[in-house]
């Protein structure tokens, strides 16, 4: 349930988050069922809600203390009280040319009620329903050894965030049903770490002691956009996800952004390969060879051998990290 806001004082609005939401996990990493070693209390730290050693594998069979749930698409999986799953996956492979391709895995124990869905090709998505604030503490976003400051602002605002992309509409009794992806595509989820890290509970006490602070816009949650850098200056709303330009997400110039080590870089392309890394995207034919490119607002226009085609950025982006 969240309750109705109180009055907003300095800018925040007071809000109980104890609703349930559903974060929806990669759709492409593999759950394995935990042993008893990793299903074993994992210390006093108070993100943990680690299950008893006794708790039953996430498998179809119903077991005392953590049932399951079949049904002809998906498997629900329910742990005991204070219990949690351990879920080990790897990210899909992605086709690529890096010499030293990586595929990242993924590690953590998701307090909450898990849903297991297996697509006709076989991978495995899952997703978690929990209460609102354990999302918040699984949250992952900046390392927990940050200052206390940071982390403080980091906990409002992907609580504002999280309010506002699952529709929250205010009201006392909402529940929070849209689901919010778990990825760098909203924000990025990670559950209790394993193998347990100290310095997380810093994380969570900010998330504790900023309890209830959101930022507001006409009453409702801010979408509160953020990222690592921006290279000294950030883009309005409209300029990169399109639709109406929102008064608080005007570009401003961010003098501070050369605090972070991957703020600016540059590298060259050679036409050469710009013309395979878009081929290979099917974002330019065959037989033709790149020799002029510009770029245009947020799209890049490419010439050559008699044909002219604009590639939006995210296009670009994505034929590069693919191919490059």
């Amino acid at each position: 349930m969240i309750s109705q806001p109180c009055e907003p004082q300095r800018g925040w609005s007071w809000t109980r988050t104890t609703a349930m939401m559903l974060v929806a996990l990669l759709t492409s990493c593999t759950a394995t069922t935990p042993d008893e070693g990793s299903a074993s209390q994992t210390g006093p730290s108070p993100a943990v809600t680690s299950p008893p050693p006794a708790t039953p594998a996430p498998d179809a069979s119903a077991t005392p203390g953590a049932p399951a749930e079949t049904e002809a698409s998906f498997l629900r999986l329910t742990p005991p009280a204070g219990g949690s799953f351990l879920v080990r996956g790897r990210y899909p492979f992605v086709p690529t040319r890096c010499r030293d391709a990586e595929r990242p895995t993924l590690t953590g124990r998701f307090p909450g009620t898990l849903l297991v869905r297996r697509a006709d090709d076989g991978e495995i998505s899952i997703t978690v329903a929990l209460p609102f604030d354990h999302y918040l503490e699984g949250i992952a976003e900046v390392p927990p050894s940050w200052p206390t400051a940071a982390l403080d602002a980091q906990a409002i605002a992907a609580r504002s965030y999280a309010l506002a992309t699952t529709g929250w509409s205010g009201e006392e009794g909402d529940t929070l049903d849209e689901p919010i992806c778990a990825t760098t595509s909203c924000q990025v989820y990670r559950g209790i770490p394993v193998p347990p890290d100290p310095t997380h509970r810093r994380w969570v006490r900010a998330v504790r002691r900023t309890d209830g602070m959101v930022v507001v816009h006409e009453g409702q949650p801010a979408t509160t956009f953020y990222s690592s850098t921006s290279n000294g200056r950030t883009y309005g709303n409209e300029e990169i996800f399109g639709g109406t330009p929102l008064p608080y997400l005007r570009p401003v110039t961010e003098r501070d952004d050369g605090a972070s080590p991957t703020s600016r870089w540059r590298v060259r392309i050679p036409f050469e390969d710009l013309t395979r890394f878009l081929q290979a995207a099917d974002l330019w034919p065959r037989g033709r060879a790149i020799s002029e490119a510009r770029t245009r607002g947020t799209s890049l226009s490419v010439r050559g051998g008699g044909e002219s085609r604009s590639v939006d950025a995210t296009d670009l982006r994505d034929a590069v990290n693919t191919w490059a």
